[in-house]
């Protein structure tokens, strides 16, 4: 169904995934495949719960054994499939240190799916582009620095920038869709001007400045990386005039980006926020949960596959249901159909709760933004 036969069907009032609109089944479904990693990134939303070095065999081992086995993952990628899902993120970790990471994918490509791979793009070489190519319809790997220093400290590897680039210049050589992800830090944010120039330079024409998520490692560094929601707005606006005097067959996107929020949500009917609505979290022991970087406790889960049947936790866990409900005291007060309480995770993390107020972060309802901001943001949303 085309977006203008959606706003149809919704209404005046209705918003996609909410309510009475809800899906039957998610659009998308990141699976994390494992924790394991060969870096030790200073922002990596994981940590918490799982994530680990793993620079040998031995080590990496010894967390694939606590994972699902590969026919078990096969089994979630069938019932996925029967939901009807259309694509998959696979992720980590870094899912490439995964053993059986190609059988997996290739098995997901064959069911079907459309397959993002996310990657630091570090194990990307030419002995495995070919057959990379042939299971994955796109790949979002990362560039966080234009320089060596910098990145290595950021990824916490001495060599992870010369092993990125070198993953980057392969995927550009076969032709391979891609984009880079750079994760917006007090580290990151001074070197983007650099970034974009060098991505530019590498043949890359999709970058994308993703917020930082209050998580995992990310904690443990939070006075070097963090930013309040006032900065955040600040940066926005200056990510907007590096837009301005970009070529322009380089895309470059961020959070409140109103062009390309026009482009994705002409009719304005999608809600800020995914998590739980339009897509979920598969973790490497087969927990269900909103989004990769809330907790493994048992308040934050919506499943578990050992046990459960995805459909039935996709339709009826409770906190699915909750942030599902249009009447929720929170998102009622919400001045937008589309805003519905904003980034559901950065909003827990502000007031201790899920649903227990509304993201800080959100220009709809922040009481951090002027009044310059809300009147842009306010704009584009009548439009």
């Amino acid at each position: 169904m085309r977006l203008e036969g959606i706003s149809d069907l919704l209404g005046e009032e209705g918003t996609f995934s909410m309510g009475k609109h809800a899906l039957r089944a998610p659009l998308s479904v990141l699976i994390e495949l494992t924790y394991a990693c060969n870096l030790r990134c200073k922002h990596c939303m994981s940590d918490d719960h799982g994530a680990a070095y793993t620079p040998n065999e031995k080590s990496l081992l010894k967390i694939i054994e606590r994972e699902l086995p590969t026919t078990e993952m096969k089994g979630v990628l069938d019932q996925l499939a029967e939901a009807g899902v259309f694509t998959l993120f696979l992720s980590g970790g870094e899912p490439m240190v995964h053993p059986d990471f190609f059988e997996i994918t290739e098995y997901a490509y064959d069911r079907g799916f459309y397959i993002c791979l996310l990657t630091a793009g570090t194990l990307i070489d030419e002995d495995n582009i070919e057959r990379l190519k042939a299971c994955v319809n796109k790949v979002e790997a990362n560039l966080d620095a234009a320089k060596a220093e910098v990145y290595d400290y950021f990824r916490g590897v001495k060599g992870a920038y010369d092993w990125t680039i070198r993953g980057i210049k392969t995927l550009v050589a076969h032709q391979v869709p891609m984009r880079l992800n750079v994760t917006l830090t007090r580290v990151t944010y001074p070197e983007l001007p650099a970034i974009l120039e060098q991505a530019y330079a590498l043949g890359v024409r999709e970058v994308v400045a993703v917020p930082l998520r209050p998580a995992g490692r990310a904690l443990l560094f939070k006075e070097k990386l963090d930013y309040g929601p006032e900065e955040y707005f600040e940066w926005v606006q200056g990510l907007r005039k590096l837009k301005q005097a970009l070529p322009q067959d380089m895309l470059f996107a961020f959070e409140y980006d109103y062009s390309i929020q026009a482009m994705a949500d002409p009719y304005k009917v999608m809600p800020s926020s995914g998590a739980g609505r339009i897509h979920c979290t598969i973790t490497p022991t087969g927990k269900v949960k909103l989004q990769p970087e809330t907790p493994n406790t048992p308040e934050w889960i919506a499943g578990d596959l050992r046990r459960d049947r995805f459909t039935d936790i996709w339709q009826n866990a409770p906190i699915f249901r909750s942030v599902r409900d249009p009447e929720a005291p929170t998102f009622k007060k919400c001045p937008l159909r589309m805003c519905m309480g904003g980034c559901l995770v950065r909003a827990a993390a502000e007031h201790g709760e899920l649903l227990g107020g509304k993201d800080p972060y959100c220009p709809y309802c922040s009481e951090h933004v002027g009044e310059e901001w809300f009147e842009a943001a306010k704009k584009y949303a009548s439009r």
